[in-house]
């Protein structure tokens, strides 16, 4: 208490030795959201407790793992990682010391190349029912590429650079993945493989002609999509056009027929099928009979038009036609608009030979083959055929008929050119011009 310092006396403070901490761990590197399993152990048996860290400064421990002196293993695994990570273990023996931290790393593959995908053919649309083909680009060379129907799913479609879709209605999209030598996959890109969901035939029209009796017409087509061409089908159902362009000519036809027009824009894409009907107008052909000494009939009930020497006779469209004047008589008949005439016109004379009027008939003129007379009187009249020298070439002979007389003159062996019909009575005689061709 006076402050005086006794004899020093020497003691000794024992440091008990800390374990070394030896860790093993599952895989040196995993790919994004794998984990990777670390076990920790000491070089020599001891009991005590193994903490492991998420960082050298953190307090919480991620896991606590208690030994004993016959040894065991603290197993951490960690959690799914997008990312390298480093943990730390530390050992705290039975006496309360604790050892340095000890850092492990668990490493993620950074596999991340920048992917992309284009259609083969270069183009962004296709027709519906088409197909789609993608090329994947971007990945490394030993790098394999993935293809996914969706942005989750679990099974892949395709694997390989290339990837073809299934035949397509609608636009829908598709994910491509690239996956290295290690099994680790990049994240899905995004592809969308496009249809072209217009109808390239809106809007398009069609012009033709009918046709009258036989025959071909030209179907025009325009309109619809901007740059279309046309094809055109026999049947809505047809596989392959029959022709494709602008315009059309059908076949030879003696019926209605129907015709099916589509567009295709300029991406190749066929629009919905447009009906063309194609009208044939059906009519008998044009005959002119006498029906009395002074009336032409026509074989059509509507329609007609008749002629004298190549002039119209207004007003004259009946089926009958009364005649009072000498001449060549035509007919057209006009059916839904399909002119069609006579083949062969009447030639009719009225003569004087008797009080009444009496009508000449020679048809057809010019002729070629057979010659036809017919007058339509009671008295028998003679008839000559003569040249234009004045020298009768052959007498015809008139046979009764029920209106009158009637010859038929083959003419096949007279010399083409004009000659003359004289029709006489004994006391009267008119000449009418006939042509042999």
């Amino acid at each position: 208490s006076q402050g005086c310092e006794g004899p020093r006396t020497l003691v000794t403070a024992y440091i008990k030795d800390m374990a070394n901490i030896i860790v093993e761990q599952s895989a040196m590197q995993v790919c994004r959201q794998g984990t990777i399993t670390f076990a920790a152990t000491t070089e020599k048996a001891v009991s005590g407790v193994f903490n492991w860290y998420a960082s050298l400064a953190a307090a919480e421990v991620l896991l606590s793992k208690e030994t004993s002196d016959t040894g065991s293993i603290s197993i951490f695994t960690t959690p799914a990682l997008d990312k390298t990570k480093k943990y730390y273990v530390s050992f705290v023996n039975a006496a309360g010391c604790a050892s340095g931290r000890v850092e492990v790393v668990a490493r993620i593959s950074n596999f991340s190349p920048i992917l992309s995908a284009d259609h083969t053919l270069g183009t962004k649309l296709i027709c519906p029912g088409g197909s789609y083909t993608f090329k994947g680009t971007g990945a490394p060379q030993n790098a394999t590429y993935v293809w996914f129907a969706t942005a989750d799913s679990a099974t892949p479609l395709a694997e390989g650079n290339e990837f073809t879709t299934p035949a397509l209605i609608a636009t829908r999209s598709y994910f491509v993945a690239a996956k290295n030598e290690m099994g680790c996959y990049t994240d899905r890109y995004e592809v969308s493989a496009t249809v072209d969901l217009t109808n390239p035939s809106l809007g398009i029209s069609t012009s033709l002609d009918k046709i009258c009796k036989e025959g071909e017409t030209i179907i025009k087509v325009a309109g619809g999509a901007v740059g279309s061409t046309y094809n055109l089908y026999v049947a809505t159902d047809a596989v392959h056009p029959i022709m494709d362009g602008i315009q059309f000519s059908t076949d030879n036809l003696t019926n209605d027929r129907s015709y099916f027009v589509a567009a295709v824009n300029t991406n190749g894409c066929e629009g919905a099928r447009i009906k063309v009907d194609v009208k044939v107008v059906k009519y008998l052909d044009p005959e002119i009979s006498l029906t009395s000494p002074t009336t032409l009939q026509s074989n059509a009930s509507s329609g007609n038009q008749w002629y004298l020497n190549g002039e119209l006779l207004k007003d004259e469209t009946n089926q009958k036609l009364n005649i009072s004047v000498s001449g060549q008589y035509d007919l057209k008949v006009i059916t839904e608009g399909c002119e069609a005439w006579a083949s062969t016109s009447r030639e009719l004379i009225v003569t004087g030979l008797e009080d009444i009027a009496r009508t000449i008939e020679v048809y057809p003129n010019p002729a070629s083959e057979m010659l036809f007379v017919r007058y339509l009187g009671n008295e028998k009249v003679k008839v000559s055929l003569i040249n234009v020298n004045g020298i009768v070439v052959l007498p015809i002979d008139l046979k009764s008929e029920p209106y009158g007389w009637k010859a038929e003159v083959d003419v096949r062996g007279f010399s083409k050119g004009l000659y003359l019909l004289r029709i006489y009575s004994d006391s009267k005689s008119i000449t009418h011009k006939v042509i042999i061709k």
